[in-house]
């Protein structure tokens, strides 16, 4: 009789992923703290300390890093809004590293080594996050093309 078992699956690309989100959670503050005194605008500090938090899980291979990722996502796109409106210039640097980032952690040989314990509802939630971050990405282009008012 065969024994049914659960595919198991390398948790190197989740690892790679989180090194390169730690990276650039270490570099993001030096640039933060600059534009925090010269802006007084602290969002690429808060950028910065979800990246960590999710590298930190995504080395741990913790299911935790999705859901933890969606909700960065969502409140940095937020926060970016209410600061610098629908201005493109300001707004897609803000929003261009969180975008390609989710999209990436919804790759699934990023997903899988999470996937027994990573609940359907936190790769909606990321999913959803990705699309709202293009949705305004796409209306500030709207915007900056005297498309919307």
């Amino acid at each position: 009789m065969r024994s049914e078992r659960a595919p198991t699956y390398s948790p190197l690309p989740a690892k790679l992923v989180g090194a390169l989100m730690l990276i650039v959670g270490i570099v993001l503050p030096s640039a933060g703290i600059y534009l925090g005194l010269l802006e007084q605008s602290w969002f690429f500090l808060a950028h910065a300390l979800f990246f960590v938090i999710t590298s930190v899980l995504l080395f741990k291979t913790h299911p935790g890093a999705i859901a933890v990722y969606a909700l960065g996502m969502i409140i940095c796109t937020a926060w970016a809004v209410a600061e610098v409106h629908l201005d493109q210039m300001r707004l897609l640097p803000r929003l261009t590293m969180w975008f390609v980032f989710g999209l990436i952690l919804l790759l699934p040989w990023v997903r899988r080594p999470l996937h027994p314990k990573v609940a359907p509802v936190a790769v909606l939630l990321l999913t959803l996050a990705v699309v709202t971050t293009a949705t305004v990405a796409v209306l500030s282009q709207l915007y900056m093309m005297n498309i919307l008012p």
